[in-house]
Protein backbone atom coordinates (compact mmCIF):
# COMPACT_ATOMS: atom_id res chain seq x y z
CA UNK A 1 0.00 0.00 0.00
CA UNK A 2 1.27 3.25 -1.02
CA UNK A 3 1.44 6.07 2.16
CA UNK A 4 -1.91 8.02 3.16
CA UNK A 5 -2.97 11.19 3.41
CA UNK A 6 -5.26 12.26 6.21
CA UNK A 7 -9.27 12.21 4.31
CA UNK A 8 -12.13 12.11 6.42
CA UNK A 9 -11.06 9.92 9.36
CA UNK A 10 -8.47 7.08 10.58
CA UNK A 11 -11.84 4.39 9.26
CA UNK A 12 -12.10 5.86 5.89
CA UNK A 13 -8.20 5.91 5.34
CA UNK A 14 -8.65 2.26 6.45
CA UNK A 15 -11.54 1.13 4.60
CA UNK A 16 -9.66 2.73 1.18
CA UNK A 17 -6.70 1.13 1.96
CA UNK A 18 -8.28 -2.40 2.44
CA UNK A 19 -10.61 -1.99 -1.11
CA UNK A 20 -8.71 -3.46 -3.61
CA UNK A 21 -11.05 -3.69 -7.04
CA UNK A 22 -9.68 -4.96 -9.84
CA UNK A 23 -8.06 -2.89 -12.65
CA UNK A 24 -7.34 -0.24 -9.83
CA UNK A 25 -4.56 1.24 -7.91
CA UNK A 26 -4.29 1.76 -4.69
CA UNK A 27 -4.42 5.24 -5.00
CA UNK A 28 -7.50 5.17 -7.72
CA UNK A 29 -9.26 3.69 -4.87
CA UNK A 30 -8.89 6.04 -2.18
CA UNK A 31 -9.92 8.89 -4.37
CA UNK A 32 -12.88 7.48 -5.48
CA UNK A 33 -13.79 6.54 -1.61
CA UNK A 34 -12.78 10.15 -0.66
CA UNK A 35 -14.51 12.01 -3.93
CA UNK A 36 -17.95 9.72 -3.24
CA UNK A 37 -17.74 9.33 0.96
CA UNK A 38 -17.18 12.20 2.67
CA UNK A 39 -17.96 16.51 2.57
CA UNK A 40 -15.32 18.28 0.22
CA UNK A 41 -13.96 21.02 0.48
CA UNK A 42 -12.24 23.58 -1.76
CA UNK A 43 -8.13 23.46 -2.36
CA UNK A 44 -8.28 26.65 -0.38
CA UNK A 45 -10.23 24.78 2.58
CA UNK A 46 -13.45 26.51 2.27
CA UNK A 47 -16.57 24.53 2.79
CA UNK A 48 -18.38 22.76 -0.08
CA UNK A 49 -20.63 24.48 -2.18
CA UNK A 50 -24.29 22.92 -1.82
CA UNK A 51 -25.10 20.99 -5.16
CA UNK A 52 -27.95 23.28 -7.12
CA UNK A 53 -31.30 23.44 -6.08
CA UNK A 54 -33.27 21.19 -4.00
CA UNK A 55 -35.48 18.24 -5.34
CA UNK A 56 -39.16 18.93 -5.09
CA UNK A 57 -40.12 18.39 -1.62
CA UNK A 58 -40.67 14.77 -0.37
CA UNK A 59 -42.67 13.07 2.68
CA UNK A 60 -40.07 12.46 5.64
CA UNK A 61 -41.35 8.73 5.48
CA UNK A 62 -38.01 6.74 6.29
CA UNK A 63 -39.56 3.79 4.45
CA UNK A 64 -39.91 5.17 1.21
CA UNK A 65 -36.12 7.22 1.83
CA UNK A 66 -34.93 4.13 2.45
CA UNK A 67 -36.37 1.99 -0.31
CA UNK A 68 -35.17 4.95 -3.01
CA UNK A 69 -31.52 4.33 -1.16
CA UNK A 70 -31.89 0.78 -1.82
CA UNK A 71 -33.34 1.16 -5.77
CA UNK A 72 -30.11 3.72 -6.62
CA UNK A 73 -27.83 1.48 -5.15
CA UNK A 74 -29.18 -1.60 -6.75
CA UNK A 75 -28.87 0.68 -10.14
CA UNK A 76 -25.39 1.77 -9.15
CA UNK A 77 -24.14 -1.85 -9.00
CA UNK A 78 -25.99 -2.73 -12.12
CA UNK A 79 -23.95 -0.02 -13.64
CA UNK A 80 -20.43 -1.01 -12.44
CA UNK A 81 -21.18 -4.47 -13.99
CA UNK A 82 -21.82 -3.03 -17.71
CA UNK A 83 -18.11 -2.34 -18.19
CA UNK A 84 -18.34 0.80 -18.81
CA UNK A 85 -15.60 3.52 -19.04
CA UNK A 86 -15.59 6.40 -17.14
CA UNK A 87 -17.35 8.89 -19.59
CA UNK A 88 -20.18 6.37 -20.14
CA UNK A 89 -20.52 5.60 -15.93
CA UNK A 90 -20.48 9.54 -15.21
CA UNK A 91 -23.11 10.36 -17.49
CA UNK A 92 -25.26 7.52 -16.64
CA UNK A 93 -24.65 8.28 -12.93
CA UNK A 94 -25.31 12.08 -13.06
CA UNK A 95 -28.85 10.97 -14.82
CA UNK A 96 -30.02 10.59 -11.96
CA UNK A 97 -29.45 14.44 -10.24
CA UNK A 98 -32.64 16.59 -10.34
CA UNK A 99 -30.53 19.39 -11.86
CA UNK A 100 -26.91 18.42 -13.91
CA UNK A 101 -24.20 18.80 -11.62
CA UNK A 102 -20.63 20.70 -12.43
CA UNK A 103 -17.79 18.76 -11.77
CA UNK A 104 -15.42 19.56 -8.92
CA UNK A 105 -12.07 19.20 -8.69
CA UNK A 106 -9.76 18.70 -5.35
CA UNK A 107 -6.56 17.43 -5.26
CA UNK A 108 -7.49 13.68 -4.62
CA UNK A 109 -10.11 13.57 -7.69
CA UNK A 110 -12.76 15.31 -9.65
CA UNK A 111 -16.24 14.32 -8.65
CA UNK A 112 -19.52 15.43 -9.23
CA UNK A 113 -22.31 16.38 -6.51
CA UNK A 114 -26.16 16.92 -6.49
CA UNK A 115 -29.16 15.91 -5.19
CA UNK A 116 -31.31 12.77 -6.38
CA UNK A 117 -34.13 13.21 -9.00
CA UNK A 118 -35.98 11.01 -6.80
CA UNK A 119 -35.37 12.86 -2.97
CA UNK A 120 -34.34 10.71 -0.01
CA UNK A 121 -35.11 12.55 3.39
CA UNK A 122 -34.64 10.60 6.48
CA UNK A 123 -34.92 12.77 9.84
CA UNK A 124 -35.78 15.81 8.34
CA UNK A 125 -32.00 15.65 5.89
CA UNK A 126 -31.92 14.79 2.25
CA UNK A 127 -29.16 12.63 0.55
CA UNK A 128 -27.21 14.33 -1.66
CA UNK A 129 -25.69 12.40 -4.36
CA UNK A 130 -21.88 11.96 -5.20
CA UNK A 131 -20.29 10.57 -8.15
CA UNK A 132 -16.10 10.08 -8.93
CA UNK A 133 -15.36 9.22 -12.07
CA UNK A 134 -12.79 6.54 -10.63
CA UNK A 135 -15.33 4.45 -9.81
CA UNK A 136 -17.65 5.61 -7.27
CA UNK A 137 -21.68 6.23 -6.57
CA UNK A 138 -22.12 7.54 -2.58
CA UNK A 139 -25.57 9.20 -1.20
CA UNK A 140 -24.08 11.33 1.63
CA UNK A 141 -25.19 13.39 5.04
CA UNK A 142 -23.29 15.47 6.10
CA UNK A 143 -23.57 18.37 9.30
CA UNK A 144 -24.61 15.68 12.02
CA UNK A 145 -23.89 15.54 15.21
CA UNK A 146 -22.39 12.13 16.63
CA UNK A 147 -25.58 10.60 17.67
CA UNK A 148 -27.23 11.11 15.07
CA UNK A 149 -24.59 9.85 12.57
CA UNK A 150 -24.01 6.86 14.22
CA UNK A 151 -27.98 6.32 14.49
CA UNK A 152 -28.07 6.69 10.77
CA UNK A 153 -25.85 4.70 9.85
CA UNK A 154 -26.66 1.81 11.84
CA UNK A 155 -30.15 2.22 9.86
CA UNK A 156 -28.70 2.45 6.48
CA UNK A 157 -26.65 -0.77 7.15
CA UNK A 158 -29.98 -2.43 8.15
CA UNK A 159 -31.44 -0.93 5.51
CA UNK A 160 -29.27 -2.06 2.49
CA UNK A 161 -27.77 -5.60 3.82
CA UNK A 162 -29.82 -7.27 1.57
CA UNK A 163 -27.72 -6.03 -1.71
CA UNK A 164 -24.35 -7.58 0.17
CA UNK A 165 -23.79 -10.97 -0.93
CA UNK A 166 -22.21 -11.82 1.91
CA UNK A 167 -22.67 -9.96 5.88
CA UNK A 168 -21.39 -6.73 6.18
CA UNK A 169 -17.35 -6.83 8.04
CA UNK A 170 -16.96 -3.90 10.31
CA UNK A 171 -13.61 -2.07 8.92
CA UNK A 172 -10.76 -2.25 11.52
CA UNK A 173 -10.41 1.65 12.74
CA UNK A 174 -7.59 3.63 14.34
CA UNK A 175 -9.96 5.36 16.65
CA UNK A 176 -13.38 4.13 16.81
CA UNK A 177 -14.36 7.07 18.59
CA UNK A 178 -14.05 9.39 15.48
CA UNK A 179 -15.48 7.14 12.70
CA UNK A 180 -16.68 3.43 11.83
CA UNK A 181 -17.47 2.13 8.54
CA UNK A 182 -18.73 -1.80 7.65
CA UNK A 183 -18.23 -3.23 3.96
CA UNK A 184 -19.91 -5.76 1.81
CA UNK A 185 -18.98 -7.74 -1.10
CA UNK A 186 -22.41 -6.90 -3.68
CA UNK A 187 -23.19 -8.58 -7.30
CA UNK A 188 -20.67 -8.21 -9.93
CA UNK A 189 -17.59 -7.91 -7.87
CA UNK A 190 -17.86 -3.98 -6.03
CA UNK A 191 -17.80 -3.46 -2.92
CA UNK A 192 -20.86 -1.54 -0.38
CA UNK A 193 -19.48 0.90 2.35
CA UNK A 194 -21.83 1.79 4.84
CA UNK A 195 -20.78 4.18 7.58
CA UNK A 196 -20.01 7.50 9.29
CA UNK A 197 -17.29 9.43 10.52
CA UNK A 198 -16.49 13.26 12.27
CA UNK A 199 -15.72 15.61 9.35
CA UNK A 200 -12.20 17.14 8.92
CA UNK A 201 -13.09 19.44 6.55
CA UNK A 202 -16.62 21.18 7.88
CA UNK A 203 -18.42 20.93 11.03
CA UNK A 204 -20.03 17.44 12.55
CA UNK A 205 -19.81 14.46 11.51
CA UNK A 206 -21.28 12.73 7.77
CA UNK A 207 -22.83 9.70 6.71
CA UNK A 208 -22.31 8.12 3.69
CA UNK A 209 -23.48 4.85 1.84
CA UNK A 210 -21.11 4.34 -1.26
CA UNK A 211 -20.48 1.61 -4.13
CA UNK A 212 -17.33 0.88 -5.35
CA UNK A 213 -16.84 -0.59 -8.21
CA UNK A 214 -14.03 -0.85 -11.48
CA UNK A 215 -14.06 0.72 -14.65
CA UNK A 216 -12.45 0.09 -18.04
CA UNK A 217 -9.43 2.18 -17.94
CA UNK A 218 -9.53 3.01 -21.97
CA UNK A 219 -11.10 6.50 -21.47
CA UNK A 220 -10.86 9.13 -19.45
CA UNK A 221 -13.30 11.80 -18.33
Amino acid sequence: MIAARELAGPAILALACSMSCSARTDAQTRAAFEAASRPTSSDDGTPRERPGRRPRPAADDPRTAWQSVGELLDSAITLFGLDNDAVTFTAAATAWCAVAPEPKSTAAALSYACFPREPMVVAGRTFTLEVSPDGAIGLLIDELDEAASRALADQARAATERLCATAFVAVPADDASVSAFHTCPVDGGSTLAVGCARATTGPGWFVSVTVLGALRRSAAP
